[in-house]
């Protein structure tokens, strides 16, 4: 057995909404062992992409640390964000270190149902 075997690729809970619905996305930040690590005063970023195309980048969003707990952070699709928006897409939440490196804290599908006009 390779260590490849026992990759989670999407490890957040995939979900749907109508293209043009405000979301509000909140993510937990825990090491190996399940402790939280503080996120306070971090720079957070989100991004998304077109199943299987990660080299397009849909939305790159701004993040806002919490407050309580402090390893959450927030990230808020406004309306206008996915009103035109439908289709599969990969979700990416983002926390960079001091020294600018990524971190992504994990990936999952989201199923952006087109809205009726």
């Amino acid at each position: 057995m390779g260590f490849f075997d026992n990759l989670t690729v999407n490890n957040l809970d995939s979900f749907s909404f109508i293209a043009g619905t405000v979301q509000i996305l909140r993510f937990n930040v825990v090491d190996g062992s399940g402790n939280g690590i503080n996120v306070s005063g971090a720079d957070c970023g989100w991004l998304m992409s077109p199943l299987g195309k990660p080299n397009i980048i849909t939305l790159n969003k701004d993040a806002t640390p919490a407050g309580t707990p402090n390893n959450q952070f927030s990230v808020t699709l406004t309306s206008a964000d996915t009103l035109t928006l439908s289709g599969k897409y990969i979700q990416q939440p983002v926390l960079l270190d001091l020294g600018g490196s990524a971190y992504r804290v994990g990936q999952g599908i989201i199923n952006i149902i087109p809205a009726i006009n």
